[in-house]
């Protein structure tokens, strides 16, 4: 758990007002959206990938052979409409 406060407390400098938007910034309970619970989100799936519903075998393998996953680096992606 102390990595990950570590982690989301570098996070917190990139929430600049241009990403935020009128929204409040995150804190170490809560983050801009609301969520209680920090949430790093991975994408591993695609559509039509065939891969099943149960990922529990998935995550097994994918952890025997990534092992720990360390996050360091953060992305902001802004898309314009």
């Amino acid at each position: 758990m102390p990595q990950i406060l570590a982690f989301r407390r570098r996070l917190l400098a990139y929430e600049t007002p241009a990403v935020l938007g009128s929204r409040r910034g995150s804190t170490l309970r809560t983050n801009a959206y609301g969520a209680r619970n920090f949430q790093p989100h991975m994408s591993l799936l695609m559509p039509g990938s065939g891969i099943p519903g149960d990922l529990s075998k998935l995550g097994q393998r994918f952890r025997e052979h990534i092992g720990d996953l360390v996050f360091d680096q953060f992305v902001i992606e802004l898309v314009t409409r």
